[in-house]
């Protein structure tokens, strides 16, 4: 909602671009939630005055045919002034149209189905009216130039009608919604309307009768009058001949309002008065006649601005996100993946459903949204998308086809098996990696593949692994001393052969990450001295025995030196592997992950390869549980590792029409704190065949730079949000080029499950908001290939062959 002072601006927008005919302002509520409408007469569209009332409230316009049906009203009354009331002066100043639109919508609510509503009509007042409405006011606030909204040179001349199913919910409508306009100081009575004999009715029954009575003068012609009046009354209650209650409930129904009237007659002036004197009596003052019809009221516009307000009251924001049509792009079958149907549509048809640009989606599509909102079934449905044009690829341009590697991290169990439905339900087959479960295969991390083949040096590839710890761990955390002693370290870890550590005896068959810990004094200080020397005994051997470890094996020698050669002195290796050793220490907690025993792939092969990988980093399918922050640890050097690969080896892919599809359900697991791997997917990615989709929680869980990067992303879904700041950074995202107040905090907020504001990209260009109903494919993903329009039937090669384990052990 715009400010206060902004709203009454441009509601004096809305009245001076007001033609000659009248207009309606028309807030209904069905018990559950508040709409709201501006009708107009049909021969005209009044497109500035409509522009204007929409960016005074904050609203989007949306043009219909046909007006709502209020079926409900059953009565209908109309504010009136009350002349014999005592004069008061009431002020606009501290009006809040927001306040204004949440009391009105108290006012609305009732217990039953039917539909009550409140109109203000509206037109351009007369000069007359305007002359004699200052006459009155001057002498009524006993002021030659009072200050008062009656005087705004935009004013309208306003009737207030309310309908609903009983005399006493309208009374109680219309008092209520006085009671709310700021500055309104005129009392009010009401009068009620129905269906039933009117005074006109009861003058002809009379008429009929005595017409009757004097022509025959008979009991025959007393009868003949009986039945005529029995008749005549059915026919009044029937509505047959209407009476006015028939003809204004019926009016209402249909959305049809009358002009505010004119008054007929010449209103009395109002007079001063003065005392007795002794040329002239006293006379007293007088206050005059109302100047105007007695239900019509001279408003400034902007008392106004709260009956139409949509997103202020509670039950607003509910509706508010249904009057918005999808954009045309979005409902081409062609363009992607079928997401949902427009929010508000009763009974969608298939040219309804909202889809998503496929060839747009290497411009990212991220999702924010509260727990349960919906937005992890929106990603596995998208990966099942994913897996079907792998298994049976469409064949359009900017599809992604079978040249198309899915790599899915999950950090629940519950999500794993999501996924996992959704794959084989397409015939798909991908590789399952479960961290707390060595039963299942882990991703070799010190694998650090090249562009020729060329094997890295120990040294290069503990440079790599460093830089990722670096990444993983908080920012500052790894630095100066703790670098080089996890580089040094992790660098003779990669070389500890089974010979090795039983030289030192330590247990052999460990990873490098273990041995690293050792080297830092994990495990007392005379264990990393036994394996540095060790070290350096087998680089002697190996290099006097002319072997083609002995390179790798003298690096780390010479790394080592620093720590185990010359003066150092316990407490002084102990003090420079400090930092080193805990972080050594907290990664050892997934021992089972860093095993050599474990059977292992690369992300070479999985990217190369175009295979499909989910990684579950938290609680597995089997209930084994790791520790929170190992989970974060591990997610992160994942990324890190998987980044690398992409950039080492997926030059020119995009051009090639290869890809690498990345889903992430907790983008914070592998952001870690820095914004520096996740943004340069975006910024960089595409060109090597990225593709992403990632979700999260709030924006205020990603690093600033991260979320500038995120909220860059061709499609960006806002679901549900508790938190006020974040729905109101997601209404100013979602406003961008729709305008100022198009989207409020409160429509992100009153987000039901599964329903989501998309903005959306289609060929390159963005497209207007849209609330949509998410389709929920989770208990149906057998049946996601012909609701997406995929034949079922497989052909024999049509995935790869499945994922092969490249290696046992680290090396």
């Amino acid at each position: 909602m715009p400010n206060p002072g902004n709203t009454d601006t441009r509601m004096r927008g809305f009245a001076s671009a007001l033609g000659r005919f009248p207009v309606t302002l028309l807030t209904t509520s069905d018990g559950n939630a508040v709409t709201h409408h501006l009708l107009t007469p049909a021969r005209q569209d009044f497109p500035n005055a409509a522009l204007s009332l929409a960016h005074a409230v904050g609203a989007q316009i949306d043009v219909v045919d046909d007006p709502p049906y209020l079926s409900g009203t059953r009565v209908v009354g109309f504010l009136r002034a009350d002349v014999h009331a005592p004069a008061v002066h009431a002020t606009t100043r501290g009006g809040d149209a927001a306040e204004t639109a949440r009391r009105v919508e108290t006012a609305l609510r009732h217990r039953t189905d039917d539909t009550t509503w409140v109109a203000a009509t509206l037109r351009r007042p007369r000069r007359r009216e305007r002359r004699r409405t200052d006459r009155w006011y001057t002498h009524r606030l006993g002021s030659a130039a009072p200050v008062h909204h009656y005087r705004d040179p935009n004013a309208v001349a306003v009737t207030v009608t309310a309908g609903g199913d009983s005399a006493e919910q309208v009374r109680g409508v219309l008092s209520q919604v006085a009671a709310a306009l700021p500055g309104f100081d005129i009392a009010t009575r009401t009068r009620i309307l129905r269906p039933t004999l009117t005074l006109t009715a009861s003058v002809l029954l009379s008429c009929a009768a005595v017409a009757a009575v004097a022509a025959l003068g008979s009991i025959r012609a007393a009868m003949l009058l009986a039945a005529a009046l029995v008749v005549l009354l059915g026919c009044l209650v029937t509505g047959r001949i209407p009476g006015t209650g028939h003809r204004t409930v019926r009016a209402a129904r249909r959305c049809r309002f009358d002009a505010p009237p004119l008054r007929r007659t010449v209103p009395a002036r109002p007079s001063r008065g003065h005392p007795a004197t002794e040329n002239r009596n006293e006379k007293a003052a007088t206050p005059g006649d109302y100047p105007l019809h007695l239900r019509v009221f001279l408003m400034g516009p902007g008392l106004l601005a709260g009956l139409v307000a949509p997103h202020s009251g509670a039950a607003a924001g509910q509706v508010s996100t249904r009057q918005r049509t999808a954009p045309a792009a979005l409902l081409d079958p062609g363009v992607g993946p079928w997401i949902g149907h427009p929010d508000g549509l009763d009974d969608p048809q298939e040219c309804d459903r909202v889809r998503l640009s496929a060839a747009d989606m290497w411009r990212g599509v991220a999702a924010f949204g509260e727990p349960g909102s919906g937005k992890s079934a929106l990603l596995a449905a998208l990966y099942g998308w994913h897996c079907l044009e792998r298994v049976t690829p469409s064949g359009r341009p900017g599809f992604p086809g079978r040249r198309n590697g899915l790599i899915a991290f999950e950090n629940k169990g519950a999500g794993t098996t999501a996924y996992l439905r959704y794959a084989h339900a397409a015939g798909d087959q991908p590789l399952l990696v479960e961290a707390g479960d060595p039963a299942t295969y882990g991703i070799d991390v010190f694998h650090v593949p090249t562009r020729d083949g060329r094997p890295l040096s120990v040294a290069e590839r503990a440079r790599v692994f460093t830089n990722m710890l670096v990444y993983a761990f908080a920012d500052g955390e790894i630095q100066g001393r703790a670098y080089e002693s996890l580089s040094a370290t992790i660098t003779a870890a990669l070389t500890v052969t089974g010979d090795i550590a039983a030289d030192a005896g330590l247990p052999v068959a460990h990873s490098p990450v273990f041995y690293a810990h050792v080297l830092c004094g994990g495990r007392g200080d005379t264990a990393a001295v036994d394996l540095a020397r060790a070290i350096t005994s087998a680089a002697v051997t190996a290099e006097k025995a002319g072997r083609p470890a002995a390179a790798d094996l003298t690096e780390a020698d010479t790394r080592l030196a620093f720590l185990f050669t010359g003066r150092v002195t316990e407490a002084r290796r102990r003090d420079a592997t400090e930092s080193a050793r805990r972080r050594l220490g907290e990664l050892l907690a997934a021992e089972a992950w860093w095993t050599p025993n474990r059977p292992k792939v690369t992300w070479e092969q999985v990217v190369s390869g175009h295979h499909s990988v989910l990684i579950n980093t938290g609680s597995t399918t089997s209930g084994i549980t790791l520790d929170s922050r190992v989970t974060g640890y591990l997610s992160a050097i994942l990324m890190f590792a998987l980044r690398d690969t992409v950039e080492r080896i997926c030059v020119g892919w995009r051009d090639q029409g290869r890809a690498t599809t990345i889903f992430a359900d907790e983008l914070k697991l592998l952001s870690a704190d820095s914004a520096d791997i996740i943004a340069w997917l975006h910024d960089q990615g595409r060109d090597y065949g990225v593709r992403k989709l990632f979700a999260t929680q709030r924006d205020d869980q990603l690093p600033p730079a991260l979320l500038t990067s995120v909220l860059d992303y061709g499609t960006v879904l806002w679901f549900s949000q508790n938190n006020p700041d974040t729905a109101a950074r997601a209404a100013k995202d979602l406003a961008a080029g729709s305008g100022e107040g198009s989207w409020t905090p409160d429509e992100i907020i009153n987000l039901d499950q599964y329903h989501a504001i998309v903005r959306a990209t289609v060929d390159a260009r963005r497209q207007p908001a849209v609330p949509v109903r998410l389709e929920f494919f989770g208990d149906r993903p057998d049946m996601l290939a012909d609701l997406q329009g995929y034949r079922t039937e497989l052909q024999p090669d049509a995935v790869d062959a499945p994922l092969v384990p490249a290696t046992r052990g680290r090396r």
